[in-house]
């Protein structure tokens, strides 16, 4: 049961509740805002003394000071670099002469294009080599380079090798083709040119190819070491099957005129240009040893390498023909034929040959071919 002065609180509250209600239902709004009027602009002259009567403002900080700071510190260290530059030439004049070439000297001599790349190259490659081995003597490990590694180090690192190795990769791959010999052959025979009837001086005349190589009796020799024994030597080139028939035409009348004499000599060499058929040469030695006369086979060499500049160099260009030199003691080659040899062929080898080892009449005057030397022309 609620009491008498619970309801009274109770209808009091909710009394002052509606009364409150009411007074925000009724509340005055806000006066509206009046706009000021636009004051006059001013003239000129009170714009120019409200500007002398104004404070002038401090200036404001200049933005160039950083660079300013910027530009002091980068001229001191220009400054202390060139004080350092001229100190350090001071003491390299007090000291031992400097042979280093400047750098824009040493870019100078360079050579443009491939040679240069090559050199830059090779001088990268050799710094590399150096400073492993630098590091290897810091860890206490051995350094030492065999002679043998030494020398490949040196061939590798050569630059004029390496140029010279690469035109002869240049020749051989523009190099006649495998058939071109044979069809030279074909097309004009077995003599490109007769043989000249005279004798050639010695001055211009062509060297003899001179290749390392072993001969029949296993002793390793080269040609020169054979001819400057003997005043006159024919020299025999034969380079296949067709060239030993050629070359046999002239060394039987060779041997059976000059068999007696002491300073006349017999050379022979087989030589097998193509690396292929050089395994197949190798194996045929003793086929080859057997058909050799015993008094030959110290003078018959076997030769299984290319000597195309040498031969080319000495007047032999087809390896398909067979070819006779008569050589000097120097080495140089004064008549040469190819080919089967012919009757009048065999009577200047002969004569030719009397001549040059001093076995004429001195009485006679010796003829000569004219000052250039060069091979006859092709018929």
């Amino acid at each position: 049961m609620i009491s008498p002065t619970a309801v009274r609180s109770r209808t009091w509250v909710c009394s002052a509740r509606a009364l409150a209600g009411q007074c925000r239902g009724f509340a005055a709004p806000p006066p509206p805002k009046i706009p000021l009027p636009a004051m006059p602009p001013k003239s000129k002259e009170e714009a120019d003394a409200d500007n002398a009567t104004r404070p002038t403002p401090p200036p404001p900080a200049p933005a160039s000071a950083g660079l300013l700071k910027s530009f002091a510190a980068k001229l001191r260290r220009e400054v202390e670099e060139m004080e350092a530059t001229r100190k350090a030439k001071e003491a390299a004049s007090a000291g031992p002469l400097d042979t280093t070439i400047p750098a824009a000297a040493a870019e100078d001599k360079k050579k443009p294009g491939f040679l240069s790349d090559l050199d830059d190259k090779l001088q990268e490659q050799r710094k590399q080599l150096e400073e492993a081995q630098r590091i290897k003597r810091e860890l206490g490990q051995s350094s030492r380079v065999t002679p043998k590694l030494q020398k490949r180090m040196d061939k590798y690192l050569d630059l004029d090798a390496n140029l010279k190795e690469r035109e002869d990769l240049l020749k051989q791959a523009f190099r006649d083709g495998y058939w071109d010999d044979y069809k030279e052959a074909a097309r004009k025979g077995d003599k490109l040119w007769e043989a000249p009837k005279r004798i050639r001086k010695a001055q211009g005349s062509p060297m003899i190819p001179n290749p390392t190589t072993k001969s029949l009796t296993g002793q390793t020799t080269d040609v020169l070491s054979l001819v400057r024994g003997k005043k006159a030597t024919l020299v025999t080139f034969m380079f296949s099957a067709f060239g030993e028939a050629h070359v046999n035409t002239y060394t039987e009348p060779f041997m059976d005129a000059f068999k007696e004499a002491g300073d006349v000599q017999l050379v022979q060499l087989n030589v097998e240009e193509n690396w292929l058929k050089a395994p197949i040469l190798r194996l045929l030695t003793p086929f080859v040893r057997r058909r050799v006369p015993k008094e030959r086979q110290a003078n018959y060499l076997l030769h299984y390498k290319s000597i195309q500049d040498a031969r080319r160099a000495a007047g032999m260009t087809n390896t398909v023909l067979g070819w006779a030199n008569l050589v000097d003691a120097e080495g140089r080659v004064r008549w040469q034929a190819h080919g089967p040899a012919k009757d009048h062929e065999i009577e200047s080898m002969i004569r030719l040959t009397r001549q040059l080892a001093g076995h004429v009449d001195p009485a006679k005057p010796v003829v000569n071919i004219g000052d250039t030397g060069v091979l006859p022309r092709p018929l």
